[in-house]
């Protein structure tokens, strides 16, 4: 469970951003929080604002955070590190930028983890595990020394020395081994995850075929009844492969729709789905995925992933939630985190998105709801949350918020073209 994330010096973002998934003493909504043990977290955040203020950033500040956790594993010495500070002043292009992320990881333990770098070394890094009311530090790092306990000096020392400036020593303390790191490492790397649900990316067919091919229907059993649930009149969709065989040349005819496993060792596959409606007659049309509507196909794309999000518990992340999708099914999607009989795991989700009416206390807490403006000016982007104004329980904060407000509105300035 996400708990907390914070950046600084990323993109648009020169100061800090703090995303809580902590709640309030807000006691609306009670439904929308996730309780385990002595620690709560709320089910989903949205954030809103104009274009160009920051909302993507806070999405891609935790994208570009957990790749490099998870590719410096790979990472070959001098390589260069992803790195994007703000960019419009000349103090922050030399300085490092930071992450961190507090969370509920699947051990029960609260961790703190956090990292700076550039685009050549890390600076910082720290794990804390909270085994007790009171943090206690795995190890810090400042450039190449690292830190610890006595109580971890036989675990850590024979690491030293092993982690080039330009790796993570948590990827590094994993790969041999050393447990304490462990359950921090599996929950970045496993447990939350950015979707951007691509129109040309189809991989979600093969995922299907294959579930269903090892006997496991239950990821094609929840997708179509969510499909069926958002009332898209679909009875049934098939999912069929067709065989490349190995050594087969010339060109092949391919529905932009499908999507295709090319393996150079082996036969290579084709897949594609076919749905289908009820007719007047009682039979079943079929249709091709290329001939039901960008809502449908994307409906189906979003299912396939939710599936798999809510069975393990995990967090969701999606810039632009709302593309291609009706306001209430965007409503429906949000539901089904805060319904305790379909998230059973404690499985949340963070959004962006401009649908306005999704902008409603009747389903949100107050602390559920942020906003990103930018100083255009300066460049610079900023965080924060509906909870930070006096907001009463029955206002209708839609309105508020188109009528400027809480600002992260376009300020449009409308004038006649001159040609």
């Amino acid at each position: 469970m996400l708990l907390q994330f914070s950046a600084r010096n990323f993109a648009s973002f020169k100061d800090e951003l703090i995303l809580d998934l902590i709640p309030s003493s807000d006691k609306s909504h009670q439904e929308n929080l996730i309780v385990k043990d002595k620690f709560k977290g709320l089910t989903s955040v949205a954030i809103f604002g104009a274009n160009a203020s920051g909302k993507s950033n806070v999405l891609k500040a935790l994208s570009v955070a957990l790749i490099t956790i998870r590719h410096s594993t790979y990472i070959q010495p001098n390589q260069p590190i992803p790195y994007n500070p703000f960019a419009f002043s000349s103090e922050t292009l030399n300085m490092p930028t930071e992450y961190e992320f507090v969370f509920l990881a699947n051990d029960g333990i609260k961790y703190i983890y956090g990292f700076s770098h550039d685009g050549k070394r890390i600076h910082e890094e720290y794990l804390y595990g909270y085994y007790t009311n009171q943090p206690t530090k795995i190890f810090e790092r400042l450039k190449d020394d690292i830190e610890y306990t006595d109580e971890e000096k036989q675990y850590i020392k024979p690491l030293l020395g092993k982690t080039p400036s330009n790796k993570l020593f948590l990827t590094t303390a994993n790969t041999f081994n050393y447990s304490k790191v462990t359950p921090a490492f599996d929950w970045l790397s496993y447990s939350i995850d950015s979707y951007g649900f691509n129109q040309d990316d189809n991989s979600a067919l093969e995922s299907l075929y294959l579930d269903e091919l090892s006997g496991d229907n239950s990821a094609k059993l929840f997708t179509l009844k969510l499909l069926k649930q958002a009332d898209l009149n679909i009875k049934d969709f098939i999912i069929n492969r067709t065989i490349i065989p190995q050594g087969t040349s010339g060109n092949i005819n391919l529905d932009p729709n499908s999507f295709v496993r090319i393996n150079p060792t082996t036969d290579s596959y084709i897949y594609s789905i076919s749905f289908y409606h009820p007719a007047d007659n009682g039979d079943n049309v079929s249709l091709p995925f290329g001939a039901e509507s960008l809502g449908t196909q994307q409906l189906f794309r979003i299912s396939v992933v939710l599936n798999k999000v809510m069975k393990n518990g995990s967090v969701m992340i999606v810039d632009e939630l709302d593309e291609s999708l009706h306001p209430f099914l965007v409503k429906m999607l949000v539901d089904l985190f805060r319904n305790p009989e379909v998230n059973t795991c404690g499985a949340q989700l963070i959004f962006t998105s401009h649908d306005t009416n999704q902008l409603n206390l009747d389903y949100f807490r107050r602390d559920q709801i942020y906003f990103t403006s930018k100083d255009y000016n300066k460049g610079e982007s900023e965080l924060y949350a509906l909870s930070d104004y006096s907001v009463r329980k029955d206002e209708n904060i839609r309105k508020a918020y188109l009528l400027g407000r809480y600002g992260a509105i376009p300020n449009i300035e409308t004038e006649e073209l001159i040609v």
